[in-house]
């Protein structure tokens, strides 16, 4: 079923029976209206904002000025270095005191002569003090010990042993032979004079000598086909 509007005078969704709006019991006569004589702050007019002025720079602080130098300042200064001056003069004269009185103890110090009176009519002795100079100390040397002689040990004289005699074969002068030595590569010049030499012997010369199954001489010993025509070789002579 529709509902029904409410009257021109009566808002809507409220019952006839209760006056004012919604949900709030009407106002008595002059709610909300101010005391006479009050005014609110909230009706006073605003003024526009303004920003703050910024701070002054920050200013270094500069140095004092100089206090003028006054009289008195003066003499105190004067006054002062001519007490440092007199301390001055004071320690040199000191020091020079010092030095003089050092120099006479050290003239004092040297050698000194004193004369003794005696009644017999002899020549003036003179004594020496002793200065403040140190006297060395002489050291000791040590007395060397004699060294013991040891006998003298005659040795015998060594007897030379004899070389044996030499068995020269045909009585050659060379003392070649056939005991083993030196090989024989460069033979005397008149070595055929006392040995039976193969008639190449001087020519055919790139071996040592050496005696063939004849009896005879060749100049080719150890090269390939020495002796061949004389036997071969049959022994090696030697040098010493």
């Amino acid at each position: 079923m529709p509902r029904k509007p409410p009257p021109p005078d009566q808002p809507w969704g409220l019952p006839p029976d209760q006056p004012g709006q919604w949900g709030r019991p009407s106002q008595p006569q002059g709610w909300g209206q101010p005391a006479q004589g009050y005014s609110s702050p909230y009706n006073q007019p605003t003024q526009g904002w303004q920003q703050p002025a910024p701070p002054p720079p920050l200013q270094r602080p500069g140095k004092p000025p100089k206090k003028p130098m006054t009289k008195r300042d003066k003499i105190i200064g004067f006054g002062c270095l001519g007490v440092i001056a007199l301390l001055l003069c004071g320690v040199i004269a000191v020091i020079g005191t010092a030095a003089n009185a050092n120099h006479g103890t050290t003239a004092s110090t040297s050698t000194a002569i004193v004369v003794i009176p005696s009644d017999t009519p002899t020549t003036d002795v003179q004594a020496v003090l002793p200065t403040d100079t140190p006297t060395t100390v002489p050291t000791a040397k040590p007395t060397p010990r004699p060294t013991p002689t040891q006998p003298i040990v005659q040795r015998p004289t060594p007897t030379p042993t004899p070389k044996p005699q030499c068995v020269a074969v045909n009585n050659n002068p060379w003392c070649y032979n056939f005991t083993p030595g030196n090989l024989i590569y460069n033979p005397n010049s008149a070595f055929c004079s006392y040995f039976a030499c193969v008639s190449t012997f001087w020519t055919a010369n790139h071996g040592y000598v050496a005696e063939c199954a004849n009896g005879s001489y060749t100049h080719s010993g150890g090269v390939s086909g020495a002796c061949s025509r004389d036997g071969g070789v049959s022994q090696i002579l030697y040098s010493h």
